[in-house]
């Protein structure tokens, strides 16, 4: 019989990576350099929410800057947009 693993939440997880990356520093130091590291990419609201940019086939700018794909769909009409167009 093959033993389950076991799982850890996604916290324990950054929880552990933290340690590893910053293993001499204390919790009030980790936080400082959390804190400075996200404010250097822009704070939460920049990681959360994505950029948009204006539709080429409705006009409104509900298109996201960035795809992960091969492109996007458009919030406000729904249209596809290839990401070679934007």
């Amino acid at each position: 019989m093959k033993s389950k693993s076991a799982r850890i939440s996604p916290s324990e997880a950054c929880d552990r990576a933290i340690s590893r990356m910053l293993p001499d520093a204390s919790e009030s130091e980790r936080s400082y350099v959390l804190y400075r590291a996200l404010k250097e990419a822009g704070g939460a609201s920049a990681l959360m929410y994505p950029q948009f940019i204006t539709c080429p086939s409705c006009g409104k700018r509900m298109l996201p800057s960035e795809s992960r794909g091969e492109g996007r769909f458009c919030r406000g009409c729904r249209a596809w947009v290839e990401k070679a167009v934007a």
